[in-house]
């Protein structure tokens, strides 16, 4: 990771994101940049319409000042790390390809809730119209840095953008334990009973269904990282969103890792 992004509105949430970018930043020995986006949408100018002459000259350089903080916050302990911080006019998704223009990166830090959440109720986070309109990894951090990530979840449903998160994901934390890991959920078992069919052949029909899944489970983790044993297969039987939360539980998991389409 030569340049690594992080975006902040200067919350709880976001300082947390700009700390763990930096440790990322310093593990990596890369830059990082700290960014802020000025542009909160048009809708902001019809609800204020009292805003002061020049506030806007006034929040820029309060803006400025408060980069210019976190860099020099960040310097006693994140130790070798080049920091420098950027502001940007409009939205962030709207200022992200003229961003990476200037400072190509190949990570984004954000804090998974930002300042301005009641607002992001009504017209959707800024992390989730980043993931729908670019290409950009993104990390989202909920909680204080207390050292490196050490147990990382590879979730995969075997398609193309799981297997490019995992890749990513043992090049930025190539010392962490990861579990890879692949929900299974037979397709029709309910169907199968319905239809008359005898607990035994359910059971059949459910054994072999989990070892094809297994398999290719085994076979996905040697892709992402060969025979280097890094990479442990993990299986569980389940809906997805419920098993997957019991193993993040369950296996301490400090980060999961995800691709955005299936």
């Amino acid at each position: 990771m030569n340049r690594i992004l992080a975006a902040t509105d200067f919350s709880d949430a976001a300082t947390q994101a700009v700390d763990r970018a930096a440790q990322l930043a310093g593990a990596h020995a890369g830059e990082l940049c700290i960014v802020h986006a000025l542009g909160r949408g048009e809708w902001v100018e019809h609800v204020f319409l009292d805003l002061p002459a020049g506030y806007r000259d006034t929040v820029r350089q309060a803006a400025e000042s408060a980069l210019a903080g976190e860099c020099e916050r960040l310097q006693p302990s994140a130790g070798p790390v080049t920091c420098q911080s950027m502001l940007v006019d409009d939205l962030l998704h709207r200022s992200l390809p003229g961003l990476l223009g200037d400072y190509p990166a190949e990570l984004l830090v954000m804090g998974a809730r930002g300042a301005a959440h009641w607002t992001d109720l009504l017209l959707g986070s800024t992390a989730d119209r980043i993931l729908r309109l670019h290409r950009l990894p993104v990390l989202l951090v909920r909680r204080p840095v207390t050292g490196a990530y050490e147990r990382v979840g590879l979730a995969t449903d075997f398609s193309a953008a799981s297997e490019r998160a995992a890749r990513f994901a043992l090049e930025l934390l190539p010392t962490a334990q990861h579990l890879a890991v692949h929900i299974t959920e037979p397709p029709y078992e309910g169907t199968l009973a319905y239809a008359g069919l005898d607990r035994d052949r359910i059971d059949a029909y459910k054994r072999k269904a989990t070892g094809q899944a297994l398999a290719q489970l085994e076979a996905f983790s040697q892709r992402v990282d060969g025979a280097s044993g890094r990479v442990v297969p993990a299986l569980r039987i389940g809906r997805p969103n419920q098993a997957l939360a019991e193993v993040i539980s369950e296996a301490k998991l400090d980060l999961l890792v995800l691709g955005v389409t299936g």
